[in-house]
């Protein structure tokens, strides 16, 4: 009898992992992250933005890849949690889930890291850890994902920190760090209700926010 588990991710858990790793990152070569500060802080916050962007697109390009229609992914953003994220609509398998996680980490995440210290390219090692470091997320979902071996379901709900996993086994006695379980029971009496959402979905904070720092990137253009 396949069985439902809905997931929470552990957000203080990923904020901690989250700075330790960006301050770890930053050691690995502190002179050349310090020469970042010669740029501008328009180009900075700039690059930040299309770094983080890319970082989500590249989550929708998996999906897509991996069997999952263009209508059924969905973009957002939302500061208040401190997340951008990407959803999918419809079921996605354990191969599509595990693709979709760790692509953005290794391709704009450990290879532009190790380029940047091989070029020694200050902005191409910033954005490397900040990707790296905001994968923190990603990562504990990776991991556990990665130790269920069994095939599985993944369901993203409305609430981009929340989703479901179907499957035949038994994950409540499975060991667990950065998710938990919210909730369990029979999926064959369990109906999954999604928002009809937007394609792109912005949070009203994050609208504020997003104003705010298009603001100080035009005062620090005609400064």
């Amino acid at each position: 009898m396949k069985k439902y588990y809905k997931f929470a991710i552990n957000l203080v858990l990923a904020s901690i992992l989250s700075i330790a790793l960006f301050i770890l990152l930053i050691f690995i070569n502190l002179p050349l992250f310090l020469s970042t500060l010669k740029y501008p802080l328009y180009l900075i916050i700039f690059l930040m933005v299309i770094w983080l962007i890319l970082h989500e697109l590249l989550h929708g390009l998996t999906y897509y890849l991996t069997g999952t229609k263009l209508s059924n992914i969905y973009f957002g953003v939302a500061i208040e949690k401190g997340i951008l994220y990407c959803l999918s609509k419809q079921e996605i398998s354990r191969r599509s889930v595990l693709i979709s996680l760790i692509t953005p980490f290794i391709l704009i995440g450990l290879t532009t890291l190790v380029l940047s210290l091989i070029i020694n390219d200050s902005m191409l090692y910033f954005l490397s850890i900040l990707n790296i470091s905001g994968a923190s997320a990603d990562l504990l979902m990776f991991i556990y994902f990665l130790s269920i071996k069994s095939e599985f379901k993944y369901i993203e709900l409305d609430d981009p920190t929340t989703f479901m996993v179907i499957t035949n086994a038994d994950l409540n006695s499975k060991r667990k760090i950065g998710v938990k379980i919210m909730e369990s029971g029979d999926y064959s009496n369990k109906r999954v209700q999604i928002k009809n959402y937007q394609h792109i979905t912005i949070s009203k904070f994050s609208y504020g926010i997003i104003v705010l720092l298009f603001f100080i990137l035009i005062l620090d253009v005609i400064k």
